[in-house]
């Protein structure tokens, strides 16, 4: 398997495993901190720290496949060669 092929299958795979799973942590947050600005008989689930929290931890799971993408398919900085105009020592 090549580096291509295997960064579209690790992206695909952080896109299911971690991208769904941090929308839905930041969708939840936000909804539950709703309940704290409209009047709402329901009491909220969580205190804001913890929506703070639970935001941040889904934008960062939203994040990883960026990393796996940027670890696979950035472009790299080829090493500039080096040319050394020394002379070679005698040989012995």
């Amino acid at each position: 398997m090549d580096r291509r092929t295997a960064g579209i299958v690790a992206i695909i795979f952080t896109l299911i495993l971690c991208a769904c799973p941090g929308i839905g942590l930041a969708f939840f947050a936000g909804l539950d901190s709703l309940s704290y600005l409209l009047p709402i008989e329901e009491p909220p689930i969580f205190q804001p720290l913890e929506l703070v929290l639970l935001a941040c931890i889904g934008l960062a799971l939203m994040l990883i496949p960026l990393g796996v993408w940027l670890y696979y398919f950035a472009p790299r900085r080829k090493p500039k060669i080096k040319y050394d105009d020394e002379p070679l020592p005698p040989a012995i």
